[in-house]
């Protein structure tokens, strides 16, 4: 019998959020379930901090300058998303979106797809219902046969907001609204933080609806599940000029208007809104990763966290690997777990990832190993300078003047924080990721920018864009 699978993305969900793993606050007891039944990677990153080119990577198990999907590429029409894997065993294949980056455009592969998103939706605090409202229903209706249904919730995604009748535990119902704009300019860091908490509970508690109708309607012990996110978060732990030049910065501080300078979070410890024109620091690249197998799965050794480094692109062949009668497509980019849960094995010594900044010609890359991360900087073509510059003025001007004066190359000591850069100072470190990068088949093709009116709205609604 072919396994179901489930394959559920809670966008901006930080990896070091999660109770499983040792947050603090119990903000996941559905997930933390379902990691006690399957396996947690404790490592994951994902191969880009914003959504377009990271569900690319999810879905086709590419790193992003191959796949070309999101907003910033020419669409790559050569590439299929794992839906087509499932297809062509037979599967009924579903989507359930509330991120404009995934639609039937991109990823034509889906026999179904129900779109959430426009007009506002993602502010609303009963995003999460709807969603799960939608995934029970669609479940319900495909059940007869094997289903690869992915469900991407924005429920996660700022605005942090829940419903009235959602019983709180880590905020008081009169506290602030989180609304994008009262994040960006709200002075109380863990105000924000008992928000992001509380909406993970909230989205969690829902999540826990399809977990119960699963188990409920006899699906659950014939479904693979697999939670994670796309990218994380930022809070107190970074300013986006951090690493800049710092006369620079001087300069930045002491010319712009005070409004301006906590509006953008350019230069205080206060970036918690969004996710561009910073550094890719593991706040934006951890995320969670938890496989919980169908009982027709031949994996072993569950019931365990995995330090082992894991990326986005080895979730599809992890699917594909975890039953007898599948395997993985060699289109993929990615690697099978399978070894490193059962074997214990170093599937990956380094992780990689590609993020292409909105309204910028420029594209952070970052090799990463369990002690240090490698960046380098690469400045992009400028044709469709002017089209950015139009669409916001302000996000072109601040992300221009980050890249004229940020280092090209940066090295951190993860295990002592990513605050200092040793490019300068560790020379064979530097030398031995040079060479990774220079083989790396990460595949940097000219790429342009293009947004469509229903995009544009949409990162409006998010706070992309003003």
């Amino acid at each position: 019998m072919k396994p179901n699978c489930i394959l559920w993305v809670f966008d901006s969900l930080r990896g070091d959020h999660i109770s499983h793993t040792g947050y603090p606050r119990a903000t996941t007891p559905t997930i933390d379930s379902l990691a006690s039944e399957g396996v947690c990677f404790t490592n994951a990153f994902s191969q880009a901090f914003w959504t377009g080119p990271s569900a690319g990577s999810i879905l086709t198990s590419l790193y992003p300058l191959n796949h070309r999907n999101g907003f910033l590429y020419k669409s790559n029409d050569s590439v299929e998303s794992v839906a087509q894997s499932f297809t062509n065993l037979g599967y009924n294949t579903g989507c359930i979106t509330t991120a404009a980056a995934i639609n039937e455009d991109y990823y034509p592969e889906f026999d179904d797809y129900v779109c959430l998103y426009g007009n506002g939706s993602l502010s609303e605090a009963e995003l999460a219902q709807r969603i799960t409202s939608n995934a029970i229903d669609w479940i319900e209706n495909n059940s007869e046969d094997p289903f690869f249904l992915i469900v991407w919730t924005d429920g996660t995604h700022h605005p942090y907001r829940v419903p009235n009748n959602h019983q709180r535990h880590f905020v008081e119902q009169d506290d602030f609204d989180p609304t994008v704009e009262n994040l960006k300019n709200h002075h109380s860091k863990q105000q924000v933080i008992n928000s992001y908490d509380e909406n993970i509970r909230y989205n969690d508690s829902e999540f826990g609806k399809v977990i119960d109708y699963l188990k409920s309607n006899d699906i659950y012990d014939d479904t693979t599940i697999v939670v994670t996110s796309d990218h994380g978060e930022l809070f107190e732990e970074h300013s986006r000029l951090e690493h800049i030049n710092k006369y620079a910065e001087s300069v930045v501080s002491r010319v712009l208007p005070d409004s301006l300078l906590l509006k953008t979070s350019i230069s205080e410890e206060s970036n918690w809104v969004g996710h561009q024109s910073v550094i890719p620091f593991d706040e934006l690249l951890h995320i969670p990763l938890i496989f919980k197998f169908s009982r027709e799965s031949d994996i072993e050794n569950l019931g365990q966290n995995i330090p082992h480094l894991a990326q986005s692109i080895d979730i599809a062949p992890t699917l594909l690997d975890a039953h007898p009668d599948m395997k993985p497509e060699s289109r993929f980019q990615g690697k099978s777990l399978r070894k490193s849960i059962e074997n214990k094995e170093e599937v990956n010594q380094y992780v990689y990832s590609s993020t292409p900044l909105l309204m910028s010609p420029g594209i952070f890359h970052s090799i990463r190993d369990k002690h240090y991360k490698y960046i380098r900087l690469e400045l992009k073509d400028i044709t469709d300078m002017r089209k950015e510059f139009n669409s916001d003025k302000i996000k072109f001007l601040q992300n221009m003047f980050h890249y004229i004066n940020s280092p090209k190359e940066i090295l951190f000591d993860v295990d002592n924080g990513e605050v200092h850069n040793n490019i300068k100072h560790m020379n064979e470190k530097k030398l031995e990721f040079r060479r990774l990068f220079d083989q790396w088949e990460y595949k940097s093709e000219e790429y342009s920018f293009s947004m469509d009116s229903t995009t544009e709205e949409h990162l409006k609604d998010l706070g992309y864009l003003e």
